[in-house]
């Protein structure tokens, strides 16, 4: 098992480095050497590159976890049936002119009939299809900024108001899970449109370990929710700015299912931070958990405590 659990680490490592080739040869390792590992199934995911081996990863998860929200959620996106073709207007197709009536002529002197003006005809206008090429530039170019400014809006609201009252963040908290808060530790919420997170942090000790329970939205991949977690954490100064490195997993049980915990470390002002990394069941949809803390400190009998707390 120690084998699988490298192979798992390195292709995790591989993946979160862009090298989606190589993550999909290690992951798919790790799933032929453990074929209910429910994490490289879910990492293998963010690998492969067609929707049809993606489909079949989440329904290799559901088959081992039935409850696993994620994987429940993303096959449904992916089995949502495609909106239908826009079926172009058809010309609208115009009665012919009627002729005209003609009058009858009116007789005039030889010298005073003048010939009769000539008839201008307008030539029909061809649609210009520089002009249809810009719009059609115009109408992408604004959809992109549309996303753009939903991302920056994401952003700047990591930089808003931080929930510090302790009844408030703790009434925050329990709306992902249920829990028992360590002792000489206290909860912060920050305000995020349409995620909730709780951050749960000791007093006064410094360098100790800090929790994060994060309601992941249902668009959002395992990947976007540890970024959006980590640039929380160090907006506020809670954590040091690290590229951790997998270094293995560790297998608990979170409300009485099987999780695995992704551990990474990584150097700052030379200390060794420590993550690690999980999703499991919430109330209303999948948790993102996530520790951080420094080696030196690291307390692992106050995490287990916590990690049993859930519920």
């Amino acid at each position: 098992m120690a084998d699988t659990n490298d192979t798992l680490a390195q292709g995790i490592a591989a993946l979160k480095a862009g090298q989606k080739a190589e993550a999909r040869n290690l992951l798919g390792q790790a799933v032929r050497q453990d074929p209910k590992d429910e994490t490289a199934w879910l990492w293998l995911s963010g690998a492969v590159e067609s929707d049809q081996e993606r489909r079949y990863c989440m329904e290799r998860i559901l088959k081992l976890n039935p409850n696993n929200t994620l994987a429940q959620q993303a096959l449904e996106q992916m089995q949502a049936p495609a909106a239908p073709p826009t079926q172009p207007a058809r010309p609208t197709v115009l009665p012919p002119l009627a002729p005209a009536v003609s009058t009858p002529p009116i007789e005039a002197k030889p010298e005073a009939k003048l010939p009769p003006p000539p008839v201008k005809v307008t030539p029909k206008r061809k649609p210009n299809r520089l002009l249809i090429a810009i719009g059609v530039g115009l109408l992408c170019v604004a959809c992109v900024a549309g996303i753009y400014l939903a991302w920056q809006q994401i952003r700047q609201s990591t930089q808003s108001a931080l929930v510090t009252d302790p009844t408030q963040a703790a009434r925050i908290g329990r709306e992902i899970v249920d829990y028992t808060t360590p002792p000489n530790y206290t909860e912060m919420a920050p305000q995020i449109p349409n995620v909730k997170t709780v951050i749960i942090a000791p007093k006064s000790q410094p360098g100790g370990a800090i929790f994060t329970l994060t309601q992941m939205p249902s668009n959002n991949t395992l990947q976007e929710a540890e970024k959006l977690v980590r640039q929380i954490l160090e907006k506020y100064s809670l954590t040091q700015k690290v590229q951790p490195i997998v270094v293995g997993t560790q297998q608990i049980n979170i409300k009485g299912k099987p999780v695995t915990l992704t551990i990474s470390e990584g150097k700052s002002g030379g200390q060794t931070v420590r993550q690690m990394m999980g999703t499991f069941p919430g109330k209303t949809s999948s948790v993102l958990l996530m520790i951080w803390g420094v080696t030196s400190t690291w307390d692992q009998k106050l995490i287990d405590g916590f990690l049993a707390s859930i519920r």
